[in-house]
């Protein structure tokens, strides 16, 4: 489909949700696809909102009904991702806070952020997903350009993982380089209110500024002790889903 011009806008999250009394549940494949290892690691993932706050779980020990990992259970790169436990991601869209948690090696750290205005381009391009309507945007997140695909048939200004900010629900939203993708698989409303809890509401934590300075202490450390300029070690890149040491 041609383009038309496109429209770049900056959506404030708070003014574009509407509170409603439904919940809603969307199921996705979250898919990490590694270019330099020839693998794919996919489970499946579940987004909730209740209206003013959301959570995503992302299912790293396959409890999820269906849930699947495409590596072979015999390949130990499998580690290097692979998690004992499941990953969260909160937003409370009222307080305009995002919470979630990345790793320096193999030590966990809990995250508080403000949610990001982040700049989105929209286009003229639609698709139907899941038997809705859905319109594209592009935005650059961590030096990655990524393309969306959004509803406004879903009132929820949220989307997978630290996605959200559109005009309507992230049903789909992939990385240009294929690196990352997130694909909604399944969708239920709920006429009941769910009450979701904030799983780091109790933790210690530190905002993003702060991780990427412990990140890249921890990362000349490891590299002065005699490690090659490209990066210490596959569990300390330079690079993720997102950037922590600026080239």
């Amino acid at each position: 489909m041609i383009y038309q011009k496109i429209t770049s806008v900056c959506i404030f999250t708070l003014l574009a949700y509407v509170t409603t009394a439904q919940s809603i549940q969307v199921e996705y494949d979250y898919i990490l696809k590694m270019q330099e290892i020839q693998q794919e690691y996919s489970v499946k993932s579940k987004l909730t909102s209740d209206g003013t706050s959301s959570i995503y779980e992302i299912d790293h020990t396959g409890i999820m009904k269906n849930s699947q990992d495409t590596n072979n259970p015999d390949d130990e790169t499998e580690l290097i991702i692979k998690s004992k436990r499941n990953e969260f991601v909160f937003k409370d869209f009222k307080e305009k806070k995002i919470f979630y948690r990345d790793r320096i090696g193999l030590k966990d750290f809990k995250i508080k952020d403000s949610l990001s205005n982040t700049q989105w381009n929209l286009t003229t391009t639609t698709k139907e997903i899941l038997g809705y309507l859905c319109q594209e945007a592009t935005t650059n997140y961590g030096t990655r350009e990524y393309t969306a695909y959004f509803t406004t048939q879903l009132n929820y200004p949220d989307g997978p993982w630290r996605f959200s900010g559109l005009p309507g629900l992230i049903l789909e939203i992939k990385s240009d380089d294929d690196f990352f993708k997130l694909i909604a698989t399944s969708i239920a409303i709920k006429k009941e209110q769910l009450v979701l809890e904030n799983p780091y509401i109790k933790e210690k934590l530190i905002s993003w500024g702060e991780f990427l300075a412990l990140y890249k202490k921890k990362y000349d450390e490891v590299k002065r002790n005699g490690m090659s300029e490209n990066g210490p070690t596959t569990l300390l890149p330079k690079k993720g889903i997102v950037e922590y040491i600026k080239e």
